[in-house]
């Protein structure tokens, strides 16, 4: 339609073009003539053919004047319209309003490295100064293969037990190798762990969960269950993973959708999660490692097109929840929320029971300026009866966060 139309444009300046090289010639020669004949009829003397030839002259001029600002008038209104398709092509192949089955027309005009260029020179531009630019583009990099969607934390605090609630959309490239997995690691605080064994669980952000077990008789009862379920005969791995799930009250819940409730979700059998104690050089535990596969009902295909940068895997999400309930160490006074991965609107509620008017303090440490929040809540922590929530229609990054701090003073 667009080529029809460009073609017509073409056709019909080009008419008025010739229209007027036409009267152009017709009033150049008419000029002639009419010196011509004004000559001669001056020395007859007679005026009325002459009054003829003026006005003739006169309309032949006033249609070419006429041609000449009717072909001004179509070439710059074709260059508003020529300069307007440009630019409605250039954003639709840069950036499609919705992904299609085939990579955007960027993806085709540059290499990953002009690409990067593209992007990193683009987030210069647009926040004035290109160092800015550059650790912008260097942290997108890093962290666009995953992240983590309408992401819902309950947290219940008792001076002797902790309940958790986890449930989120984890989006993340396709695995390469293997299936996805929930993956889970409970840190043992009074074990002695080198800070980079450590690390390695903590900064891995392909883990779903991570919390701390601070109890120490907790600990040697978990410690005791998972060493039992390793060395467990195939016939008694069952019950061994049932006493250790009832142990911290664990369970895993999968959904199909995001609004599905936990009745409808499917809880995963206890014989599907595969425990692992992690275990320092010296064979003291400090952690227990689980892992559940996601079956494949419920791992979805993610709404984007391919990407020929991320050698084409595509993305794909699944809804997991996470409940776990433990015993807190006697006098425990804090209680930290950092996010591991880019969250997009996330939430989370925490609240204090069992605690006799302890003085609690909240401590955001979040990636973005609350004052800028859309609304008085957007962003900000509220508090009432002593339960904290959080939610934000932005985007939360790594390494934010909340601590909760409080003086109970029952144990003052």
């Amino acid at each position: 339609m667009k080529k029809e139309k460009s073609a017509l444009e073409k056709r019909t300046r080009k008419a008025y073009r010739f229209i007027f090289a036409l009267l152009l010639l017709i009033m150049a020669i008419s000029i002639i003539g009419l010196l011509i004949i004004d000559h001669k009829i001056t020395t007859l003397g007679t005026s009325t053919t002459l009054e003829f030839w003026h006005d003739l002259f006169g309309n032949i001029l006033g249609a070419a004047v006429g041609a000449a600002v009717i072909d001004v008038i179509m070439d710059y209104t074709s260059k508003d319209e020529k300069e307007e398709s440009i630019q409605k092509s250039i954003i639709t192949a840069l950036c499609p309003t919705e992904p299609g089955p085939e990579p955007p027309m960027i993806a085709k005009l540059f290499s990953k490295r002009e690409f990067e260029g593209f992007l990193k020179n683009g987030m210069a531009a647009y926040g004035g100064n290109n160092d800015l630019g550059a650790g912008c583009f260097d942290f997108f990099r890093e962290n666009c293969n995953q992240m983590r969607r309408h992401e819902s934390y309950k947290v219940d605090i008792s001076p002797d037990w902790i309940h958790q609630s986890f449930r989120h959309t984890a989006v993340f490239e396709r695995p390469k190798i293997g299936d996805p997995e929930i993956r889970i690691f409970f840190i043992f605080a009074n074990t002695e762990v080198s800070g980079g064994e450590l690390d390695r669980y903590l900064s891995d952000p392909t883990y779903t969960f991570r919390e701390e077990f601070d109890c120490p008789e907790f600990e040697k009862e978990v410690t005791a269950l998972a060493a039992s379920l390793e060395k467990a005969k195939k016939a008694d791995r069952k019950q061994k993973t049932e006493e250790l799930c009832e142990k911290m009250k664990l369970s895993l819940t999968l959904y199909k959708t995001e609004r599905e409730d936990q009745k409808r979700g499917l809880t995963v059998a206890p014989e599907d999660i595969q425990f692992t104690l992690c275990r320092t050089a010296k064979g003291e535990a400090f952690g227990l490692n689980i892992v559940v596969p996601v079956p494949a009902a419920y791992v979805f295909e993610e709404a984007s097109g391919p990407s020929e940068y991320h050698a084409g895997n595509g993305y794909i999400h699944f809804i997991s929840q996470v409940d776990v309930t433990y015993p807190a160490k006697r006098g425990h006074n804090l209680f930290p929320i950092v996010y591991s991965r880019i969250a997009v609107s996330p939430s989370f509620r925490v609240t204090f029971k069992e605690f006799k008017d302890p003085d609690i303090k909240c401590f955001p440490f979040l990636s973005f300026n609350t004052a800028a929040a859309e609304s008085s809540e957007d962003g900000n922590v509220t508090e009432s009866n002593h339960t904290y929530s959080f939610t934000t229609t932005r985007t939360v990054f790594p390494r934010s966060g909340v601590v909760f701090s409080w003086i109970n003073p029952d144990n003052v």
